[in-house]
């Protein structure tokens, strides 16, 4: 499949960031802040109040989103997995969320229940679609699209939803000690010292 087959210093606005889903309450309960108390502290309840009301897909599921997956779900933001891959070995040696038993798996849903063992107070999912399916009501519940191990031709058809849509997408490789990272915001972003 597409997907998974084989913040600056200044100030951030647009709408794709500063419009975070409405759908969690924006009251945060006892033990939420108790959960988050140490992000908290570091960067304020509102910005806590809204990661809680983000939605992420991740497309993707081998190393280098295997741990961005894990921080999302560590810091309160949901996301839904996207993978049409299935568990390979060599997957093994960089898998977080995926072990011997789950080779031949398909590699979103062999990541699910340990990706929510996580943090049970957030929404983890597998959208489930074949690659030519992701469409842009596929992508509507979420607020950032994150890309990676994609070939080109998804990652600008997806980036063209996107930016219908107004989502931001962020596109990473990993290729042994090298990556890339490529950040489309929008044509609304502003980017402020």
């Amino acid at each position: 499949g597409p997907c998974g087959g084989r913040s600056p210093a200044g100030k951030l606005s647009g709408e794709a960031m500063a419009a975070p889903m409405e759908e969690a309450g924006a009251e945060m309960g006892e033990d939420e802040h108790r959960l988050y108390d140490r992000q908290i502290r570091l960067w304020g309840m509102e910005a806590q109040q809204r990661m809680l009301r983000s939605r992420v897909l991740l497309c993707g599921l081998r190393g280098l989103h295997a741990e961005v997956a894990k921080n999302l779900v560590l810091a309160g933001i949901s996301v839904g997995l996207y993978d049409g891959g299935s568990v390979e070995p060599a997957d093994l040696a960089a898998a977080l969320f995926a072990g011997e038993e789950d080779v031949g798996r398909p590699r979103a849903e062999a990541a699910l229940p340990r990706i929510r063992e996580l943090n049970p107070m957030v929404s983890v999912d597998v959208l489930s679609l074949p690659p030519e399916e992701l469409t842009p009501e596929a992508l509507s519940p979420y607020n950032v699209v994150m890309l990676s191990d994609c070939p080109l031709s998804a990652q600008l058809r997806v980036d063209a939803m996107c930016r219908e849509l107004g989502k931001a997408l962020f596109v990473s490789h990993a290729f042994g000690l090298h990556g890339l990272f490529v950040v489309d915001l929008g044509e609304k972003f502003q980017y402020t010292t």
